[in-house]
């Protein structure tokens, strides 16, 4: 009697779970038939036996090996877990560890780029005084600054500002090719080069047609404050300069230490020439 009931109950789940009315196959709709012939073939297909014991036993089976299978990869889960965890521990060591050097590296140079600093600052001061003089021995202003970035480790991005003025009523400007003419661009490179040279002293020093552009009162002063600041007790005295040229000035003054030398395109050499002072 119980297991009449239990094949009943069988059964009634069997039907319930794949949507049969009925397991007689005369009492079935089409659509029924159809789903059970799929369910004879997966039957047929993966072996399941006839035997009702035979078959519990199976599925006895199948739910060990499963139920195996999960604890199996739960273990493995788990191991997987310690492993990762064993790692994210290690690498935010190494991260601190790699924070702290970079730590000691920004300290470094940091103290590097603070001595960089004041050596050009001073470099930049001592220009800035030259070239300051040269300007004012000449009725104008100029200034030379360092320009400095927002981030001072950039050091790509540190300059140089020549800031300059050459007539009362306007003020001091940044040097560049729209602000300036020609003739004051090429003062300024000028007594720019000697402030700096004034620091720097070298056997000799060539100029190659530093007074193109230059009006002839502007080279006329530039040529003279060289030819005095050469011939005097600083640094420029101890250079020698060749200043090349297309052209000279009347009545420039050369002092005791100028040699002229004029080079003439050809074999023949002019009658007359004009008197140089």
């Amino acid at each position: 009697m119980a297991n009449k009931q239990a094949l009943a109950d069988s059964s009634e789940q069997m039907k319930e779970k794949i949507g049969l009315s009925s397991v007689i196959k005369s009492k079935m709709s089409e659509d029924e038939k159809k789903k059970w012939k799929i369910l004879l073939a997966e039957f047929e297909k993966v072996g399941a036996p006839n035997d009702r014991t035979e078959l519990k036993n199976l599925l006895n089976a199948e739910s060990a090996r499963l139920l195996a299978m999960h604890e199996e990869g739960d273990r493995k889960a788990i191991d997987r877990y310690h492993k990762l965890s064993d790692d994210n521990f290690n690498l935010k060591k190494q991260l601190e560890n790699s924070s702290e050097q970079v730590g000691v590296w920004e300290n470094e140079i940091d103290g590097l780029l603070n001595n960089w600093i004041l050596a050009l600052e001073e470099l930049i001061k001592n220009i800035n005084v030259n070239f300051a003089e040269f300007f004012r021995q000449l009725g104008c202003v100029g200034e030379v600054c360092l320009n400095k970035p927002s981030n001072p480790r950039d050091i790509s991005s540190y300059g140089i500002d020549i800031m300059v003025k050459f007539r009362n009523s306007d003020h001091l400007r940044r040097l560049t090719h729209k602000k300036q003419s020609g003739g004051e661009r090429s003062v300024s490179t000028m007594l720019y080069l000697l402030a700096m040279q004034e620091l720097c002293p070298v056997p000799f020093r060539c100029v190659d047609e530093i007074n193109q552009g230059m009006d002839p009162n502007n080279e006329k002063m530039v040529f003279e404050m060289m030819v005095r600041l050469l011939s005097g007790a600083g640094n420029l005295s101890k250079t020698q300069y060749f200043l090349l040229t297309p052209k000279l000035l009347p009545g420039l003054h050369y002092g005791e230490k100028s040699v002229i030398h004029c080079i003439y395109n050809g074999v023949t050499f002019p009658k007359k020439l004009e008197n140089l002072e």
